[in-house]
């Protein structure tokens, strides 16, 4: 993040054990993909619930990639 810029940071966290799992330094969707989907089905598949932005539309992104979780809107 640089001082007077626009910058974003996408962060992803295991809320039950309060650690991060992972950073996007993007909020564009194929850029969040490629880092979920390099987590593997398995990983994906133990997710039950997704905290998000509703600003950004990520909800269209977490129900393809994670259709089983529950999304509550931060």
């Amino acid at each position: 993040m640089r001082k007077g810029h626009e910058s974003y940071i996408v962060v992803l966290v295991d809320r039950e054990r309060r650690v991060p799992m992972g950073f996007v330094g993007s909020r564009k969707h194929k850029d969040i993909k490629e880092v979920l989907k390099a987590w593997g089905l398995e990983v994906l598949n133990q997710i039950i619930e997704v905290s998000i932005d509703m600003s950004g539309n990520y909800r269209s992104l977490v129900e393809k990639l994670l259709p089983d979780a529950t999304i509550v809107a931060d």
